[in-house]
């Protein structure tokens, strides 16, 4: 299931266990700063029952500001960006990225996000009359 949310959020990668491979991202509201050690709660937006509490060993911003209004950061050239991405690919498990039979990568939504989420899917669902 796709749902478009418009406004700000914050992407974190995050490493529950100790086998070196990211476990999962979270997405979160703007104001939710998650951090090492810290207890958090997150849902699977598709299997609502899938709730599950964490403390992350080590997390990691994937998307820092860059525009406030104005350039708050320098923006890595093509070079940069290719390095990057090719580093944060060989830090994944590799049965995750198997050609054939991938391994699911999970995106979780922190508690607050997804209550949020699910009351504007409410508040929007059109009820229908049955006769």
């Amino acid at each position: 299931m796709k749902l478009n949310s418009l406004g700000r959020k914050q992407l974190y990668r995050l490493w529950a266990k100790k086998d070196g491979y990211p476990s999962f991202d979270v997405l979160a509201l703007p104001d939710e700063k998650i951090q090492e050690g810290e207890t958090i709660r997150v849902r699977d937006f598709v299997h609502r029952t899938e709730r599950f509490i964490i403390t992350p060993e080590k997390v990691e911003d994937l998307l820092p500001l860059v525009w406030d209004g104005k350039l708050t950061k320098k923006l890595p050239n093509l070079h940069e960006a290719r390095e990057y991405s090719e580093i944060a690919i060989n830090h994944f498990d590799p049965e995750v990225l198997h050609p054939t039979k991938p391994k699911k990568y999970h995106v979780y939504l922190t508690e607050k996000l997804y209550n949020l989420v699910y009351q504007m899917v409410e508040d929007i669902t059109i009820w229908k009359e049955v006769k």
